[in-house]
């Protein structure tokens, strides 16, 4: 039976315009990836530190994920960035 969802929900250990959604395991990246192709959207939630930051293993394009969730501190250039390629922000 194949797996589908209308919303997706993850954190990740990185999110940048050059290398993507990224996480520390490679396992878990072919998931998350596979759980964002099966859903309606994908909302990617990280915290300031994660912005900018690349980790070990790809998860897609930031343009696989629909929104992103941040806090108010996050780095204005890179949220920039980000949303230049599509992703919707959401700061609080």
């Amino acid at each position: 039976m194949p797996l589908e969802a209308s919303s997706v929900i993850g954190s990740l250990a990185g999110i940048s315009d050059k290398a993507g959604l990224t996480t520390h395991h490679a396992d878990e990246a072919l998931l998350d990836k596979l759980m964002m192709e099966r859903a309606d959207q994908s909302i990617i939630i990280a915290d300031y530190t994660k912005l900018g930051r690349e980790s070990f293993a790809r998860i897609d394009q930031v343009t696989a994920a629909d929104y992103l969730i941040t806090n108010s501190c996050a780095d204005e250039a890179e949220l920039e960035r980000l949303q230049k390629r599509g992703l919707q922000i959401i700061s609080c």
